[in-house]
């Protein structure tokens, strides 16, 4: 009885949402894409069911804990995905983890492009990345991969004055680069309900999960309400790519 309850409170927020959907696309005064980003972000929240997850006893959590210790201690893998730089990984107890929000912060040209593109450059090796690049082109963070992996001079790469010694050695980290298991999406105008989509469509044309995605960067996706205040938009945004990860 308590399941057909829960049930039938999800179907009235189904209907609910549907019915939103419904009175936007019908009073037209916003785009197509708005009003479909809105209707994900609803049905988002409702698939997010926060009361369908069960408690559970202490003990089990401690005991979930140390198999993961005994697991790693014994070599037979580890949660932890490897950033690529060994100082890092020490500082962060391996790496990144499942479900962690990850937010870097810096004064601007500090270099936070840069150090996102080399995570996403080495975890790429042996796992699936999504980069979202809403500041730049697709192109041009290729490009700034081919300078970081190849020791180039960007500036070189971005003018073509590259000489023969430059250009042999970009031919052979750009075959190196094809073979990275990494989707790069460059669509500037995206809320995490496009995020989110365009996550899925990843793993369904590749066939595998997808373990890291890169937002570059968060204050350039497209908040749900403009109509909020900034720093609102900003919580919000954050909070609903905590709950992607």
């Amino acid at each position: 009885y308590a399941r057909i309850v829960a049930n039938k409170a999800k179907l009235r927020g189904i209907i609910q949402a549907s019915t939103e959907t419904l009175r936007d696309a019908y009073d037209g005064a916003d785009q197509a894409t708005e009003i479909l980003s809105r209707a994900e972000t609803r049905l988002f929240d409702l698939h997010d069911d926060r009361t369908a997850r069960n408690a559970r006893p202490l003990r089990d959590v401690c005991q979930d804990v140390l198999d993961e210790i005994d697991a790693a201690r014994r070599g037979e893998g580890t949660a932890t995905v490897p950033t690529g730089f060994t100082d890092l990984d020490r500082m962060l107890a391996g790496g990144f983890r499942p479900g962690e929000l990850i937010i870097m912060a810096a004064r601007p040209a500090m270099g936070k492009s840069a150090i996102a593109a080399d995570f996403a450059r080495s975890i790429a090796r042996d796992r699936v990345v999504a980069f979202f690049s809403l500041e730049m082109s697709a192109q041009n963070l290729c490009e700034r991969m081919l300078s970081a992996a190849g020791s180039i001079r960007g500036l070189r790469i971005r003018d073509r004055t590259l000489s023969d010694a430059d250009m042999r050695r970009l031919i052979e980290t750009a075959a190196d680069i094809s073979g990275l298991r990494a989707w790069v999406d460059d669509n500037s105008q995206q809320r995490v309900g496009d995020i989110a989509a365009s996550v899925r469509m990843i793993e369904q044309r590749s066939g595998e999960k997808v373990d890291l995605i890169v937002v570059d960067y968060l204050q350039f996706v497209t908040p749900d309400d403009p109509r909020q205040p900034r720093e609102q938009q900003v919580a919000a945004t954050a909070r609903r790519l905590k709950q992607l990860a």
